[in-house]
């Protein structure tokens, strides 16, 4: 019954994410990180799903991983590629990664 309904509202509440980087980084590249996800968040979110959300970013260099709660937009592709292309960024610009929620993280050139 909650999955129907996530699926209706076209959004999972508070999702969860994590993104596992290859190395850790400094203090100044783990804000940069923080600082293009939220603004990206805030502002995607807030288009897709027309209201403001309730959003958590946060590095972690014991990982070194990237922590993230926010509603996830299930039912719009474009909204996924848009995050997928933030992701694409970080992954050139600042910081390798390796996993996303589990899985073997690959950039679209294949490295």
């Amino acid at each position: 019954q909650y999955l129907e309904q996530e699926q209706q509202q076209g959004y999972v509440d508070q999702a969860a994410h994590t993104v596992f980087f290859k190395q850790p980084v400094s203090a100044m590249v783990a804000q940069q990180i923080e600082s293009k996800v939220e603004k990206f968040l805030v502002a995607s979110l807030a288009r897709t799903l027309q209201r403001s959300c309730s959003i958590e970013v946060r590095y972690d260099a014991s990982g070194p991983c990237l922590e993230m709660r926010f509603p996830t937009p299930i039912n719009s592709k474009k909204w996924m590629d848009e995050f997928y292309a933030i992701q694409i960024e970080i992954d050139a610009q600042l910081c390798q990664i390796d996993t996303f929620n589990g899985l073997h993280w690959r950039p679209p050139n294949g490295r």
